[in-house]
């Protein structure tokens, strides 16, 4: 078994399960702001990474693959976003990447804050009404697999 994750330490969250996702404005990368509460309503899947981060890379392809194209149509966001990078450096790395699902930028570091965390991929599952639902730090298949299921049960 193999947990992938970039940096260390998983129980420094600042969010907990069943919590209500407080609200975040972040930016696209070319600038556009996004509330969070733009996503209400829908089921999010919500992860935090970087381009530098190679289990990122593997979490995001494998959200693109697995849930977003599958179950778009059903009510489903995939959210990525990147803390502290380059907005022009994210935006690059999305188009080399193919990933097609909104990707935002966080440069101030409030989201990254706001959640709590050194360690990436780390990501959150939320339901229509924006209740955390699952929290998740590295990328671990078996898990990965179980979030899948998850979310396909929430879109039904």
């Amino acid at each position: 078994m193999c947990l992938l994750a970039c940096r260390g330490g998983t129980s420094d969250w600042r969010v907990s399960e069943g919590q209500l996702l407080p609200e975040f404005t972040l930016r696209t990368p070319d600038g556009k702001l996004v509330s969070t509460s733009e996503y209400r309503g829908k089921i999010v899947v919500m992860t935090r990474f970087a381009t530098w981060c190679p289990p990122c890379k593997i979490e995001l392809g494998e959200l693109q693959k697995r849930v977003w194209e599958p179950m778009k149509d059903r009510g489903v966001m995939v959210v990525a976003v990147s803390s502290g990078e380059d907005p022009q450096t994210v935006a690059s790395y999305v188009e080399r990447e193919g990933l097609t699902f909104p990707v935002l930028v966080d440069p101030s570091g409030e989201f990254a804050r706001g959640v709590g965390g050194n360690s990436i991929p780390r990501l959150m599952l939320l339901d229509r009404d924006q209740y955390i639902r699952k929290l998740h730090v590295g990328y671990y298949e078996p898990e990965f697999q179980k979030l899948v299921e998850e979310v396909e049960a929430l879109a039904r």
